[in-house]
């Protein structure tokens, strides 16, 4: 008998740890999304980074097919969190990071602050990019 109760007990205890493994936080799927777009900006893979642009947002709408040539002229050397993301009252993540950019035709270096605003799509369960791409300093 006590042997059926240990067998249970495990392997209950086995199923509610693949449960709560499988049900992501809002938290945890943030920081995966964060550092998704960190890495695809960071490789300079910016049609990559587009896919966690927001498709409702004004921001993303503006963008052309010559604004993603522009960057591509750059390389990023650098990304740095200025500060802690911030989840405001209205559910939208605000992020400030330092890009360093440099032009790979003329090796000019430019750094840009790039203040993100992520905002949690609910129906796909994760967070989008309202803000658009970061674009180098003086790019416009």
């Amino acid at each position: 008998m006590n042997r059926r109760l240990l067998i249970f007990a495990g392997v209950f205890g086995i199923a509610l740890v693949g449960c709560s493994t499988g049900l992501k936080s809002k938290a945890n799927v943030l920081e995966a999304t964060l550092l998704g777009y960190e890495r695809a900006l960071r490789w300079g893979n910016f049609t990559e980074a587009m896919s966690y642009l927001d498709p409702d947002a004004d921001a993303t709408k503006a963008i052309k097919p010559i604004d993603l040539e522009r960057l591509a002229q750059f390389d990023i050397k650098g990304y740095r969190r200025q500060a802690q993301v911030l989840v405001d009252k209205s559910g939208v993540a605000r992020q400030i990071v330092e890009i360093e950019f440099v032009n790979r035709h003329t090796l000019t270096p430019k750094s840009s602050v790039d203040q993100q605003a992520w905002r949690f799509d609910s129906k796909s369960r994760q967070w989008r990019l309202t803000s658009g791409l970061p674009t180098p300093a003086g790019q416009n």
